[in-house]
């Protein structure tokens, strides 16, 4: 299957300070800890430090329905205009 999934969300911050979390992997423990607690259970590192190439396991909670662990490739990581595209492999 092939698709593609974008998302758009508003923040009253200036870019740069939404990008010093957004462009970093601390964004997972974000994910997990307060946007989707009980959904997703942990997103590991499997390589990488964030920058294009860099690869993610999202794991969900046991009996999250409809969602089944996904690997994610940072396939661009471009910190002068906040963008960051993502495969999933």
């Amino acid at each position: 299957m092939v698709g593609k999934l974008s998302h758009e969300i508003e923040v009253n911050v200036p870019a740069s300070e939404a990008w010093e979390l957004y462009g970093t992997l601390r964004l997972g423990k974000l994910i997990v800890e307060e946007a989707f607690p009980g959904v997703i259970e942990k997103i590991e590192v499997i390589e990488g430090g964030g920058e294009a190439g860099t690869i993610v396991k999202i794991i969900p909670e046991t009996g999250s329905a409809g969602f089944r662990t996904l690997v994610e490739e940072f396939t661009n990581v471009d910190n002068e205009k906040y963008v960051k595209e993502a495969e999933v492999i």
